[in-house]
């Protein structure tokens, strides 16, 4: 449970620094998860944050100047991905209403909401692994329709994904 709580911690304080730096867009919602406390148990000064991991994937990505990249969307999907205390916290469990029961956490059974964002950041990886792959094969005369026909088709299903339905 702190590990994760701790990878959360550390998150935010990497937001913090990427919004002071002006590489990270600042408003009022990223400011208050920044200050929100990663867990109403747990003090977040209790939690010891350690830079420690077995593939040192932050040392891999700064070595290949791609350290924004991992604050950004490596690290906070991987404290999901791994099902830490945040993401089971944010995603799988509600308070107690029963004053009693001292507000413990028990599973709620709704499914999280889709984060439309996602397959625009997927959508750009893709498109940045293609560009790589097809110069460097030399590829591009026979499969640019394709992709490009893909593009469309996705660009179209997130247009009518986000649209306000109407009545």
């Amino acid at each position: 449970m702190k590990y994760g709580i701790g990878q959360e911690i550390l998150y935010k304080t990497q937001l913090q620094e990427l919004t002071d730096q002006g590489k990270v867009t600042d408003s009022p919602e990223l400011r208050d998860y920044i200050t929100s406390p990663s867990d109403d148990e747990i003090a977040d000064g209790l939690v010891s944050v350690k830079l420690k991991n077995f593939e040192d994937i932050r040392k891999l990505a700064e070595a290949c100047d791609l350290k924004d990249l991992y604050v950004l969307y490596y690290q906070p999907f991987s404290i999901d991905a791994h099902g830490h205390w945040p993401a089971l916290r944010k995603n799988y469990l509600i308070k107690c209403e029963e004053p009693l029961h001292r507000f413990h956490f028990r599973p709620t059974f709704r499914l999280p909401g889709l984060d439309f964002s996602l397959i625009e950041i997927a959508l750009e990886l893709f498109l940045q692994a293609y560009h790589l792959w097809a110069e460097h094969y030399k590829l591009r005369s026979e499969l640019e329709t394709v992709v490009e026909n893909f593009i469309a088709c996705v660009d179209a299903s997130f247009a009518k994904a986000t649209a306000p339905q109407q009545s």
